[in-house]
């Protein structure tokens, strides 16, 4: 597969205009065109592009994998966020383990009645530039007092904090990458050790949230998905994931959230919820959108 990126991207550096090449996985390639010139950077943990794509616009892209497209990124972190404080009720403090770009920061506060959110991400040139060159993406969530940022190993992070959350969120890349080779930076996040970690960091009421990747239909590409789901399902008592197809990442994207209670919420209730909190300026997540993404088809297992 490697050497065919490489040819194809040899073949449109030949071309008149700037195009992305995003290897989703062995048997399927999809071609972005851009315009501008795109950042490019090498970090320390990774490759970071920050480039406009059309359709999509501002996207931040890693290790050759779309993260954030300004397009449809409410999508992904409204989702994130919102159905985890709907279903905590009056969250307080809440941990973002990952989440560079502070877009799900931003999320959070919208709630009046938060107090401090921590980010906690590996590489600090992302957070530099989402601080401050890109910072209107997340209008400016990380100058907000009641933001706390860390640059710094996730699972590090929780081994040494002895605080406890009404929110622990893994907004973190995925595990495995194109080739299914197991990713160094964020494997040893999606492990049942960090799991049963996460879990003593969460109050009673806290829950935890969890990108869990993408599903295609096509087995070879689902199983880490559901490989991810079954170490969640193995320490917490209560699981619940929802589905709802982002057009930056192709795929029908999830996010699953866990918890010690039962995380079931009256889809009826959720809008007045949100109001009672005080949230505002949604463009996605409402009651009609949090029954319809917790009521997926079935996937053939």
């Amino acid at each position: 597969m490697e050497e065919t990126i490489e040819e194809l991207r040899s073949l449109l550096a030949k071309a008149s205009r700037v195009w992305f090449v995003d290897a989703e996985n062995p048997c399927r390639i999809v071609l972005k065109a851009g315009k501008g010139d795109p950042l490019c950077l090498t970090t320390r943990y990774q490759q970071l592009e920050v480039v406009h794509l059309d359709g999509y616009g501002l996207c931040m892209i890693l290790d050759g994998k779309v993260q954030l497209a300004q397009s449809d990124e409410h999508v992904y972190h409204e989702l994130l966020v919102h159905p985890a404080c709907v279903i905590h009720g009056n969250p307080k403090r809440c941990l973002i383990l990952g989440g560079g770009d502070g877009c799900a920061a931003r999320e959070l506060l919208r709630y009046p009645s938060m107090e401090e959110v921590i980010v906690v991400d590996i590489d600090e040139q992302v957070l530099e530039l989402f601080k401050g060159q890109y910072r209107e993406i997340n209008s400016g969530a990380f100058n907000d007092p009641r933001v706390r940022v860390y640059s710094q190993d996730a699972m590090d992070f929780l081994e040494r904090d002895g605080s406890s959350y009404d929110i622990i969120i893994s907004d973190l890349t995925e595990p495995y990458d194109p080739a299914e080779i197991a990713g160094d930076l964020s494997v040893h996040v999606y492990s049942e050790e960090a799991y049963r970690t996460i879990l003593q960091r969460l109050n009673e009421h806290g829950v935890f949230v969890c990108q869990t990747g993408g599903i295609l239909y096509q087995p070879h590409y689902d199983r880490y998905h559901f490989r991810i789901l079954e170490g969640i399902k193995e320490v917490f008592p209560h699981v619940a994931t929802a589905y709802e197809f982002v057009p930056s990442f192709e795929a029908l994207w999830s996010i699953t959230l866990g918890a010690r209670r039962p995380l079931h919420v009256d889809p009826s209730k959720v809008d007045e919820t949100l109001k009672s909190l005080g949230v505002e300026g949604l463009r996605f997540y409402n009651g009609t959108a949090h029954q319809r993404v917790f009521s997926p088809a079935r996937f053939g297992r």
